[in-house]
């Protein structure tokens, strides 16, 4: 074999080797299982676990469902169809869930001192959709969820991340 040709052969595999290296290198840095990524995450699970309990407990300490402790059918809807990350609290999508914080924090059983969370990993307020009882007696099968909109900070889309609250046995 020409001595030009094996050396240019050794030459393209060694660009090739260093540019698969630098490939897998950046979709590491870049993918969602990173191990920041990955705390954020488990940081939002705990936070939507804490905020679920929070919310059970004053569900019965009120002998009602969500709707009825927030006064709202959907609370984050003014967070929709937008970035909200690290909007201000006078914001209203911040200000509605302030308001629904103190609301749960108000019904805690004496002795308890849980502070809800109040934003996730990414700046954004988190997310409160009322859905129980919102269209009567039909709607008591229907949960409320809590999301996180996760890093892109919108909500609804494919990096939210959602619990499911149990249902109250309050529903009307």
């Amino acid at each position: 074999m020409n001595p030009i040709h094996r050396h240019f052969r050794r030459a393209s595999s060694a660009v090739a080797a260093f540019m698969l290296v630098a490939l897998a290198a950046a979709c590491t840095e870049n993918s969602p299982s990173s191990s920041a990524d990955a705390a954020n995450v488990a940081r939002v699970d705990a936070d939507l676990k804490a905020l679920s309990q929070i919310v059970v407990q004053a569900q019965r300490n009120s002998k009602g469902t969500v709707v009825g402790i927030t006064k709202s059918h959907c609370t984050d809807c003014v967070c929709r169809d937008r970035d909200i990350r690290k909007i201000p609290d006078s914001d209203p999508c911040a200000a509605a869930w302030l308001g629904v914080v103190k609301s749960l924090e108000g019904l805690q059983n004496s002795g308890t001192s849980a502070k809800a969370p109040v934003r996730d990993p990414w700046g954004s307020p988190y997310a409160l959709d009322e859905n129980q009882g919102e269209s009567g007696p039909a709607g008591c099968t229907v949960n409320d969820e809590l999301r996180s909109v996760g890093p892109d900070g919108r909500w609804g889309t494919a990096d939210d991340i959602t619990i499911k609250l149990p249902l109250s046995a309050s529903c009307p």
